[in-house]
């Protein structure tokens, strides 16, 4: 029984420490407006038709996803 809690416990330490490498990556750090401009920016290159779809990059995090659905441009050309 103690082992099963100690167990739970380990599991519950290893998501926090992949959810918390995973925000120490650099774009993390990038912040929204400058985001938002890489996001155009990919848009004005490829289009709808890029390699790397927005239903792909809207997948990445909450974040990416926010940021695509608050901004009237990027918003604009996403498919119903």
């Amino acid at each position: 029984m103690a082992l099963d809690g100690v167990v739970s416990d380990l599991h519950r330490i290893l998501a926090m420490i992949k959810f918390y490498r995973g925000t120490l990556a650099p774009v993390h750090t990038l912040p929204d407006d400058v985001l938002t401009r890489i996001f155009r920016f990919h848009h004005s290159l490829s289009g709808l038709g890029g390699d790397l779809s927005w239903s792909k990059i809207m997948l990445v995090c909450r974040r990416w996803h926010s940021l695509i659905m608050s901004d009237g441009y990027l918003w604009s050309f996403l498919d119903p």
